[in-house]
């Protein structure tokens, strides 16, 4: 059984390992969608890498996916701005993970 204090070393050694090998790397797509809800205005970036240097345990793992999303108020002169990190098996360009995620 793992207990809940191995379960979040695993997690961030491998923020880590993906932190590193996205700053060293290009991503091989990106896929920009801006979208307007309301008074909500959304910038969402999508980038793949598949530099997977040094990232062990994940069987299968093909792609890093990076999510950065900028969202604005109408309004308000304040821009909110959050990153997201995904692992997939799948190796799909930008577009399908924007889809998906």
């Amino acid at each position: 059984m793992i207990t809940s204090l191995e379960l979040n070393k695993t997690k961030k050694k491998l923020l880590n390992q993906i932190e590193f090998n996205i700053s060293v790397s290009q991503p091989i797509d990106t896929d920009i969608q801006n979208d307007i809800h309301g008074n909500r205005l959304e910038k969402r970036t999508v980038k793949v890498y598949d530099d997977l240097y040094e990232i062990d345990g994940w069987a299968g793992l093909k792609s890093i996916i990076v999510v950065d999303r900028e969202v604005k108020i109408k309004g308000i002169d304040k821009i909110t701005k959050e990153r997201a990190y995904f692992i997939s098996s799948l190796q799909k360009p930008a577009s399908f993970f924007q889809q998906a995620i």
